[in-house]
């Protein structure tokens, strides 16, 4: 979708004044700023509100699959859109206004969801920029961030400090920028909750369908010297920027990482290596445990980077599938990692019940176990690189990741970006070689003693 690009974001949070007066300066000119902005849009909103309107109309099957095919043909031609300028978030606890320039219009949907409440904008082939998601300040917005969700869409997403509902969204001209428009305004829970939810309409298909559930793939009988499949899992990526701190973002150091382990691993001849995501796009936690599955992997391995509020934790750790978290520490990354799906503004309905379905395959101890031994196996050689945390460094937790019932898996934690030495070290292009031959060197020895209880060996 065309190269990065680095724009500026420009934030102006107005605040009530002292006692919450609706008369004050910065709120009467926040309503001014407001009006003027939808005096530009609202001669384009009836052509906008008609397009998004569409989605709930009975098409008949000729019309609906024409118009399937136009957006088919339009998202192929989308490429050339892109966020332009800086977006403007102007709000207070009734009311919310963002807008951003772009090159050309495009096909769009607005839609909210709850549990967290979100709104989200889906937009057909529009180009955000590479710059980390800002801080709204206090209001109806408690954060945002934009990004690739899928090779043919980009997405908006708002978290909501309290239900909003959408009053109006459009792109409108003004001279030679055509800028969108987003106006929220506050509304009770009840009310929210009744309209939030993804649109269910097969011309909005946006995210990959995810692996549902089936019985473990068969395994052919490997033949001897055959490479071993690895997947690598670099964490988050498009909408989901993952740990930051400063211009670091925690989807660009994996992917980065994840491209060296890949072409270390290559390098000996021993190992076939599939990445879950190449580039910058947004994958479901769920499609990349179908990815590793679907290639028989013989192990997946997810790259994370940490982070810690005090700044002192520093170093490697390594984490392995527990329905019991092995500490408080483990339990709360878990939680936040498993969080991905929600931050893209994925509808997790129904996920409970597939869930419980995917625990009953984990009782697959010798995978678990397998896990356990290549866990064992990293700890051992990073400790003699003095790489790991400094204490406990394999843990264990329920993340998503490692819910494949077949497949070892492990995530690893390459550091704090919230510790100076870490974070010098996961900026350096030739720390992160070194890490990546020691990870080879370790799944070198696991799959030596792998391959050796199964009666196989490594060629």
């Amino acid at each position: 979708m065309g190269g990065p690009r680095h724009l500026p974001v420009r934030i102006h949070v107005p605040h009530r004044c002292r006692g919450g007066s609706a008369t004050s300066g910065v709120r009467r000119k926040f309503r001014w700023l407001v009006r003027r902005r939808l005096g530009i849009v609202r001669a384009t909103m009836r052509d906008n509100r008609q397009m998004m309107q569409a989605n709930t109309i009975a098409f008949s099957p000729l019309r609906r699959w024409l118009a399937a095919l136009a957006l088919l043909v339009a998202a192929g031609q989308a490429a050339a859109q892109a966020v332009t300028g800086p977006l403007v978030l102007l709000q207070d606890r009734q009311a919310a206004w963002v807008e951003f320039p772009v090159s050309a219009r495009c096909d769009f949907r607005v839609f909210t969801l709850d549990d967290p409440m979100r709104v989200v904008v889906d937009f057909a082939g529009l180009d955000w920029p590479e710059a980390p998601p800002p801080d709204p300040g206090p209001g109806a917005v408690a954060a945002l961030r934009y990004g690739l969700f899928s090779p043919e869409w980009s997405r908006l997403v708002l978290d909501l400090a309290r239900p909003m509902r959408v009053a109006e969204a459009a792109f409108a001209a003004e001279g030679q920028t055509i800028r969108f428009g987003l106006r929220l305004e506050a509304t009770d829970e009840a009310a929210f909750r009744a309209h939030a939810g993804a649109p269910r309409d097969a011309l909005w298909s946006l995210a990959p369908a995810g692996p549902g559930l089936s019985l473990p793939l068969p395994r052919s009988r490997r033949q001897p010297g055959e490479p071993l499949t690895i997947v690598i899992d670099p964490g988050h990526g498009g909408i989901d920027p993952g740990t930051m701190r400063g211009p670091l973002m925690e989807k660009t150091i994996v992917l980065k990482a994840a491209r060296i382990l890949a072409d270390t691993l290559r390098a000996t001849g021993r190992y076939r290596v599939i990445l879950t995501r190449e580039r910058d796009i947004f994958v479901p936690l769920s499609e990349r445990v179908r990815i590793a599955r679907a290639a028989r992997a013989d192990a997946l391995i997810s790259l994370h980077v940490n982070s810690e509020a005090t700044g002192q934790a520093q170093g490697v750790s390594v984490y392995t599938l527990s329905e019991k978290a092995s500490d408080a520490t483990a339990r709360r990354l878990a939680e936040l990692e498993n969080r991905a799906d929600v931050l893209a503004g994925l509808d997790l309905e129904g996920e409970g019940t597939a869930l419980a379905r995917v625990l009953v395959d984990l009782a697959q101890r010798e995978t678990n176990a397998r896990s356990r031994r290549l866990a064992e196996a990293v700890v051992a050689t990073l400790a003699g690189a003095d790489r790991l945390i400094g204490s406990n460094p394999h843990r264990s937790a329920g993340f998503w990741i490692s819910r494949a019932p077949d497949v070892p898996s492990l995530l690893i934690e390459m550091g704090f970006l919230t510790h100076p030495r870490d974070r010098a070290r996961l900026a350096s292009d030739a720390w992160l070689r070194e890490l990546a031959r020691d990870l080879t060197a370790a799944l070198d020895a696991w799959a030596a003693d792998d391959l050796a209880r199964r009666g196989l060996t490594l060629r």
